[in-house]
């Protein structure tokens, strides 16, 4: 028999998260990617994966020294179920305040539908993912404590972090910007599936126009890290892939 061309199981589930820059690391969940900020004593997670990601996100923590006892915040980037799907059941675990912007609070909460693309708008292919992903229903509501302001001051979660505003693929979506490594923390912006960056899946995106406009903002921000919802992260020069995007679609 021929040699199996699937990756090890280590690189699909990995045993511990990845350092992109001094208190900043990877876990890589699968279909999703989430963040941890600080170290061993504190540190905060960006983004919980989709349901059923805890013993994963449990796992990779364990794995680098960190453990769950020590988290001190979650930060969630966009309501979509891949972001702050496993949200409650971390909040089962320990009871930590939780960050997202107030476009995106009520949908968190339960109290306002999920952000999605127009139905309207789309083909055949987009209007039957969007209505696989609709099956499931939404995760399980938690409570939003501090509202994500765009440009806000997060030196309280990691020293120099700050908020960026990234609509388009939700109204809300929030970026966090960490100047001193010029490592941006991107969402949903763009993603990085292909070994270039791509749009958005229309299914899942709220205003295109605004996602084009994101993504030239970004362009424009001299990112040297760029850390995605989807795919891996870009490590060095990610300003060169954003202004290829930024280019291909015109803005």
């Amino acid at each position: 028999m021929g040699r199996s061309t699937m990756p090890p199981r280590a690189m699909l589930y990995p045993e511990a998260m990845k350092v992109l820059a001094r208190d900043v690391y990877w876990l890589n969940l699968g279909v999703v990617n989430a963040y941890v900020l600080g170290n061993p004593t504190a540190f905060t997670l960006v983004d919980t994966g989709v349901p059923g990601s805890l013993p994963k996100i449990e796992k990779q923590l364990e794995g680098a020294g960190f453990s769950l006892s020590k988290l001190t915040n979650i930060v969630i980037t966009h309501a979509h179920p891949d972001h702050f799907g496993s949200l409650a059941a971390l909040l089962e675990r320990k009871t930590v305040p939780v960050w997202a912007s107030a476009l995106e609070a009520a949908a968190i909460e339960g109290k306002a539908p999920l952000p999605s693309g127009d139905p309207s708008s789309l083909n055949a292919l987009g209007r039957f993912m969007q209505s696989q992903s609709h099956k499931a229903g939404p995760p399980q509501s938690a409570k939003v404590d501090h509202i994500l302001e765009h440009a806000q001051n997060l030196s309280e979660l990691l020293p120099g972090l700050s908020a960026v505003w990234f609509p388009g693929h939700t109204p809300g979506q929030m970026g966090l910007w960490l100047e001193r490594e010029r490592l941006l923390i991107g969402a949903d912006a763009t993603n990085h599936f292909l070994p270039w960056l791509g749009f958005p899946p229309a299914a899942f995106t709220s205003s295109v126009s605004d996602a084009k406009a994101t993504i030239r903002k970004m362009a424009d921000m001299d990112v040297q890290k760029l850390a995605l919802g989807h795919g891996a992260p870009l490590m060095s020069q990610a300003y060169l892939a954003l202004e290829v995007l930024a280019k291909k679609l015109k803005v």
